[in-house]
């Protein structure tokens, strides 16, 4: 029996662009080889030179795939693809390699933060893979300052619509930290500056009050440390919020219920809100807002917490064996 209200020889229909997300999904699938960076991870990994690296890989079973590594000396923006020509180039090594471990030495470089990121590629797809970390390359006794925020990616939202941004500095000499938001324009607003640390750093935490912020708005926050003498280091936090309605009696915190190949397995916090979802279109669709536009529309306001996940990178051209100080282990 057909379903009432549906005409006979009635069939669903999806549009063209539906077609491209399917077939984009499944061809990534297909794909994308689980790839996370495991160390560095955070703030406050000095080195006088000797970098260590460390991975998880998934199987390669064409044998194809390789990865890059590089270390941008700025922190590296969820809404810019980084360039393998404008990072400092580490190393390669086979996804095949079981080892999964890799030595490299940056003595001769300026001092400072740097963040690394790998490039994973294969015949088929491509994808920038960014470690949860930077390391500090140290040229003296006056150690250049590092910052990272340490802000889980599935922290609600607090009922009153605030998030506690937290963080870590390490630095011998006293700072001061300036906080900031990006929309994925890149689109910057302070939030607060002038935040003093002490000599030898630690940790700090400042409450962002989110009701301000209009409705449909992709939130990335960014903090940067300048030590006493002028040296500074940045870091993006690893997720983004995402404001669905305006602000009205409360607010709720939600999470990305889906776990992707591209966010390392993550899934939401047990005690989290499970709050709405968001069907994500795929880029240059045009079928509807980077960020999706499945929201829940009793709620008053609701902000989805999710984690960055891989990014395409353009410049791909530097993408090429080069003499490198690295060494695997």
């Amino acid at each position: 029996m057909r379903s009432p209200g549906r005409p006979l020889g009635w069939r669903p229909t999806i549009r063209p662009c539906a077609w491209f997300a399917l077939l984009a999904t499944a061809t990534a699938q297909a794909h994308v080889i689980p790839f996370e960076l495991l160390a560095p991870v955070g703030a406050g990994n000095r080195s006088d030179g000797g970098v260590t690296l460390q991975w998880s890989d998934g199987p390669d079973p064409g044998g194809t795939a390789t990865v890059w590594f590089y270390a941008s000396r700025r922190t590296i923006a969820p809404f810019e693809y980084p360039r393998a020509d404008a990072g400092v180039f580490i190393g390669n090594a086979a996804i095949a390699d079981s080892t999964n471990v890799l030595r490299w030495n940056g003595a001769g470089l300026d001092a400072g933060c740097y963040q690394p990121f790998a490039i994973v590629s294969d015949p088929m797809d491509t994808n920038v893979h960014v470690a949860g970390g930077n390391f500090t390359l140290v040229d003296g006794p006056n150690v250049p300052p590092s910052i990272w925020i340490t802000s889980h990616v599935s922290q609600p939202v607090a009922a009153d619509g605030t998030f506690t941004l937290r963080w870590m500095v390490d630095d011998d000499d006293a700072s001061t930290v300036t906080l900031r938001r990006f929309d994925p324009t890149g689109a910057e607003a302070i939030i607060a500056q002038g935040i003093t640390m002490p000599a030898g750093g630690g940790q700090g935490a400042y409450v962002v009050d989110l009701k301000p912020l209009p409705a449909r708005q992709t939130v990335y926050f960014h903090a940067e440390v300048v030590s006493a003498d002028g040296r500074r280091c940045d870091a993006f936090w690893p997720g983004f919020l995402f404001t669905t309605q305006s602000y009205d009696a409360g607010i709720d915190a939600g999470t990305d219920a889906g776990t992707s190949p591209d966010d390392g397995g993550f899934a939401p916090d047990a005690s989290a809100d499970a709050g709405p979802s968001v069907a994500e279109a795929p880029r240059g669709c045009g079928c509807g807002a980077a960020h999706g536009a499945l929201l829940a529309a009793s709620l008053p306001l609701s902000v989805l917490i999710r984690r960055r996940g891989h990014r395409r990178p353009s410049g791909l051209g530097a993408c090429r064996d080069k003499n490198s100080n690295a060494s695997r282990q």
